[in-house]
């Protein structure tokens, strides 16, 4: 239960830390920005990795499930990095990681 836990917090923590980032003026906070998120995510994907080994046998889609959301919103953090390096984010973009958090925390809570 406390991974779990962990893992929400984490998870909203590397969210906040994306929206300050690709919400930053200079390029030099974007890249500190940048790196915090890398570090949460790695932890954040470290901790996925514990709770997949610990909850697989149990209920191993759901497990599948949260591990795939968790990767998608990686990706879209650097993706929307990557983006904001060469041009600017639209509110699309912010729309589309809010709604990919929200989902996926709500599933890691729920389920």
């Amino acid at each position: 239960m406390i991974l779990v836990i962990l893992n929400c917090l984490l998870l909203t923590l590397l969210f906040l830390a994306a929206i300050i980032g690709l919400r930053a003026k200079t390029l030099k906070k974007t890249k500190n920005w940048l790196v915090i998120s890398r570090v949460l995510y790695l932890t954040l994907l470290v901790g996925r990795v514990l709770i997949s080994y610990h909850f697989t046998p149990l209920a191993p889609l759901a497990v599948s499930i949260k591990l795939l959301l968790v990767i998608l919103l990686i990706l879209l953090i650097e993706l929307f990095f990557s983006r904001k390096q060469s041009q600017t984010i639209n509110l699309k973009a912010f729309t589309m990681l809010s709604c990919t958090f929200v989902t996926s925390l709500l599933i890691n809570i729920c389920v």
